[in-house]
């Protein structure tokens, strides 16, 4: 993959530096869109002055631009938005392009549930991005944060959306060629709602409703009649996935033992009669199909299905969703045995947001290249993209924009690379190599080439003292990181993605010091080298400590620029322990190296070998982003 430098792009934008003006002839665009999407594009460098902007709805996509005219043929409504984006890309000169969608719907996922609510301001310009590179859907993955009436512990301190945020943007969404589909869930992944006692009742066990009882069907109705007045789509994404404890809890103690591919289809049959009731369609999942029937995840050698698939009610479409591989083949494999499920089979990949504090754009496009081509030659009519927050929505979803340019390319037939590096220039306004950038600091130290490792999470929160993970350290130091931080600085005063770099540069450069801290600290102290240990607490501890407090800096004024303030505690609970355990740490070397003390019990103990096979690096080292697992081997 070719990524070009940012002095490369030197001639692709108009050189006038004039302000960017779209004239509407006609109602194509509001006044309101002309110059929001003006602002934005002249935010980002492009300055094209008094284009005409004229559209029409036809039978194919078709735009053309020239003499100052962008004259466009539309099918549906985001085709003038993605034509605006060819204009951006264009630099003023010519051109035409006739092209469409392979699928019917293109979108994207949103993880607002992992403690990141994103704001509405942030979701519209999220919404504006995705209108210029094409997409026609979006999905907001809400567990339990949006507000239900008459359940008022249902999203409790969550930071959930009220109705009129909703409505608010759904009609945003739809004013750009969107549809807004709402994503929750009627089985599993509820467990933040059970610590209430009026949820308790109705849980089967971990975070899985309890299957045939009425006071669950009573909330499910809720719930649908909430995203019914909310949301103009007649589609919902009803979730159902990983329920893996399914009828093994509660319902185990009050029915006894059960068929449970029985129990997910007599709770997806009753799940579906309430969305129609609704006037609703159903999509969910697939996963459990597999889990019930194989005791796995997607098998590309799954068997028969032992069970009647005629059962699946015909108003609900099946979500393949598969983030981990780049093989073609693989895709169209899985998506074979899917038609023996049902017809109506929906894929979903995803844009890296879920390793740790930083995105993976490099696997992710090389991983949607490959399943847009599996679900175009499969037939497949809705692929989407999942944006996930796992473990504290560390990542912001603006970080993999490369990735939702790229894939949005490859869904409209469009796999010439220095296209989509000029589409993602004149809409950022920095270059797709730059981007990539933010990624790099997962990259250093990976000895086995592992696509997808997050160690600036883990060994962020690696002990100073008994780390576990000092034992997969590859680096001898942790230069690299900062001739990588030297490279991200000039980004960090940008004006648009000033907050983004920044939080990103401060962490590579606590990964100078934190990578190794541990290691040194403990072959100083072995080495009963005193005085050299006294200067380097005094030294690279303190280095370390105030770096650790300008990431966090960093990272609360990135969160607070796009998210609600609600979840951003979990976070500040981690940071501010682990500024607060490594003063503990340089105080105790302090102690140790003033004679108050005769020994550190946690540098005597000899550090095991995390792999426990002897072979450090034989296997892959993959992404660890669960705090509880990397800070301590103790009870949390």
């Amino acid at each position: 993959m070719i990524w070009r430098q940012q002095g490369e792009y030197d001639g692709m934008q108009n050189e006038r530096k004039g302000i960017m003006r779209l004239t509407i002839e006609g109602d194509c665009l509001t006044e309101e869109q002309a110059n929001e999407l003006s602002s934005m594009l002249e935010e980002a460098g492009c300055a094209l002055e008094n284009v005409t902007v004229k559209a029409q709805p036809g039978t194919e996509n078709f735009v053309r631009f020239e003499a100052g005219i962008l004259d466009i043929v539309y099918k549906e409504k985001v085709y003038i938005f993605r034509s605006v984006g060819h204009l951006a890309a264009s630099g003023g000169r010519p051109f035409a392009y006739r092209e469409n969608l392979s699928f019917r719907s293109l979108g994207t996922m949103i993880d607002c549930s992992r403690n990141g609510v994103y704001t509405l301001t942030s979701l519209k310009k999220f919404i504006r991005y995705l209108a210029l590179c094409g997409y026609n859907r979006l999905q907001l993955y809400t567990e339990d944060t949006y507000r239900i009436d008459g359940e008022p512990y249902f999203g409790y301190l969550r930071g959930a959306y009220t109705k009129s945020e909703w409505k608010e943007l759904d009609i945003y969404a739809a004013s750009y060629g969107i549809e807004l589909v709402p994503c929750i869930q009627t089985l599993a992944h509820l467990e933040q709602i059970f610590r209430w006692k009026p949820y308790a009742e109705i849980n089967d066990v971990n975070d899985i409703l309890l299957v045939d009882d009425e006071r669950t069907y009573r909330l499910i109705d809720k719930m649908f009649a909430t995203v019914s007045e909310c949301f103009s789509s007649r589609t919902v994404n009803i979730g159902m996935d990983e329920a893996f404890m399914l009828g093994l809890g509660q319902y185990h103690r009050l029915h006894g033992k059960t068929d449970r591919m029985e129990l997910m289809l007599r709770h997806l049959r009753r799940v579906s009669e309430i969305a129609e009731k609704y006037g609703l369609r159903c999509a969910m999942w697939s996963d459990m199909f597999y889990r019930l029937a194989f005791g796995g995840y997607y098998d590309e050698n799954a068997r028969e299905f032992p069970f009647d698939c005629s059962s699946i009610p015909q108003n609900v479409s099946l979500i393949y969703w598969d983030y981990y591989s780049k093989s073609q083949e693989h895709y169209e494999k899985i998506l074979e045995q899917h038609r023996h499920l049902s017809e109506n089979i929906w894929f979903a990949g995803a844009f890296w947001t879920f390793l740790g504090f930083l995105p993976n754009n490099t696997f992710s496009i090389e991983a949607a290249k490959a399943s847009v081509r599996a679900c175009r030659n499969q037939g497949v009519s809705d692929v989407f993209f999942a944006m996930w927050g796992d473990f504290g929505a560390e990542c912001s979803i603006f970080s993999v924009l490369p990735s939702v340019v790229y894939a949005a390319e490859f869904a409209y037939g469009n796999e010439d690379l220095p296209n989509a590096e000029r589409r993602f220039f004149a809409l950022s306004g920095v270059t797709a190599e730059a981007f990539l950038a933010l990624e790099q600091a997962d990259k250093i130290g990976n000895p086995t080439g592992a696509d997808l490792t997050d160690p600036s999470k883990y060994m962020l929160y690696n002990d100073c003292f008994a780390g576990v993970l000092d034992t997969t350290v590859t680096v001898a130091d942790g230069r690299e990181y900062g001739v990588l931080a030297e490279r991200l600085k000039p980004y960090i005063s940008h004006r648009i993605w000033g907050n983004l770099f920044r939080c990103v540069y401060a962490l590579t450069r606590v990964m100078e010091y934190k990578v190794t801290i541990g290691i040194r600290t403990r072959a100083l102290y072995r080495a009963g080298k005193k005085e050299e240990l006294r200067d380097f607490a005094e030294r690279d501890y303190k280095i370390l400590i105030g770096r650790l407090q300008e990431f966090y800096s960093a990272f609360s004024e990135l969160w607070h620029a796009e998210k609600k303030a609600y979840g951003f505690e979990i976070t500040n609970y981690r940071l501010g322990a682990l500024i607060s355990r490594v003063k503990y740490c340089q105080s105790r070397l302090a102690d140790y190296c003033d004679g108050k003390i005769e020994r550190i019990d946690e540098l005597e103990e000899d550090l095991l070998d995390y792999f426990g096979e002897g072979e450090k690096y034989t296997k892959r080292l993959g992404y660890i982003n669960e705090f509880q697992k990397i800070a301590s081997v103790n009870k949390f």
